[in-house]
């Protein structure tokens, strides 16, 4: 079965039990676990790894509040706070009140297995619901954030496949289905939680000479985006050859669609923290740059102010693009 299409089947079966934003791999008690036993000290990475390989299939954790509102077959949407976001959907099978109150869940395989790979950024998240979140947020006051999170998972993809139709690109999650290691490498990811944030669709090809790239477009842009070094080791040499293979690479795909005006812009992910002069040098060139540095997503400068202020629609609460 589609995993896309179960998705969709199940989201509806959500909206008959009560639903819960529930924080997950922090330090407050949070385990998973699957067929052999108990998984401890997991970060994302380790987490989305181990969904994809059905290596996590259940999870317990402490109930900050809620205890006595939540029932057996309540949905977790499970959160990940720390520049992720929600990374995965479990069912309520346990309650227990002693010594002090935990849940116990399943994870929904299908629903976790989209979201580990392609999570509702933490950014959107809160755009719906300020403030810290630190114990479980029901989603009864939040329908329409609840109404968000189902279509993230259903009406997405869709969307993707509609909106890249035009220039020739496979979505995203069609491609992770049958290449999931394509994102194993954590700045690529996070270039696509940023691109999303953005709402933006999503599609991955493979540039010639270079492998696989990112692509995102709406109807004004389309950026190409790929890993590559960037640290004090990185070759001027190389990295020319990465621009000029990129930029090709996008205004050709930017030519079908040329009736709608689309923008290429060239996007590198550096794998390692780059030099400032490095930094410079792409950025005056026009294009943008980021990387991931002590577990956060950074920009360059002008990369920030681009991306990073207010681009209309793409301010929009996740409820109001659903």
């Amino acid at each position: 079965m589609d995993p896309e299409h179960s998705a969709s089947e199940s989201a509806i079966r959500t909206s008959t039990r009560a639903e819960w934003l529930y924080p997950v791999l922090d330090d407050a008690g949070r385990r998973f676990a699957g067929p052999k036993g108990p998984m401890r000290g997991l970060d994302y990475a380790d987490y989305r790894r181990a969904v994809l390989a059905g290596r996590i299939d259940r999870g317990s954790g402490a109930l900050e509040s809620g205890f006595r509102s939540m029932k057996t077959g309540d949905c977790l949407w499970l959160f990940l706070d720390t520049g992720v976001g929600v990374i995965g959907r479990g069912t309520v099978v346990g309650l227990n009140g002693r010594p002090e109150p935990f849940v116990e869940f399943t994870l929904d395989r299908d629903e976790s297995q989209i979201l580990a790979q392609d999570p509702v950024s933490s950014e959107l998240v809160h755009r719906s619901l300020r403030g810290v979140i630190e114990g479980p947020v029901p989603l009864a006051q939040h329908a329409e954030l609840a109404g968000g999170l189902a279509w993230w998972i259903g009406g997405l993809g869709e969307r993707d496949e509609r909106w890249l139709e035009p220039i020739g690109v496979p979505p995203l999650r069609q491609v992770l289905a049958r290449q999931p290691a394509v994102l194993n490498e954590p700045s690529l990811a996070a270039l696509v939680r940023a691109l999303r944030t953005r709402d933006l669709a999503l599609g991955l090809v493979t540039v010639p000479d270079l492998g696989p790239a990112v692509v995102a477009c709406d109807d004004g842009v389309l950026i190409v985006g790929r890993g590559v070094n960037g640290g004090p080791g990185a070759r001027p040499t190389q990295a020319l050859k990465s621009l000029g293979l990129l930029a090709w690479s996008a205004w050709s795909l930017a030519q079908p669609a040329s009736g709608h005006k689309l923008e290429p812009v060239v996007w590198l992910a550096c794998r390692t923290p780059p030099t400032a002069d490095f930094v410079h040098f792409v950025e005056h060139l026009g294009h943008s740059i980021s990387w991931v540095q002590n577990g956060q997503h950074e920009f360059g400068p002008r990369t920030r102010l681009r991306w990073q202020s207010p681009l209309g629609k793409a301010d929009l609460p996740l409820e109001r693009r659903a």
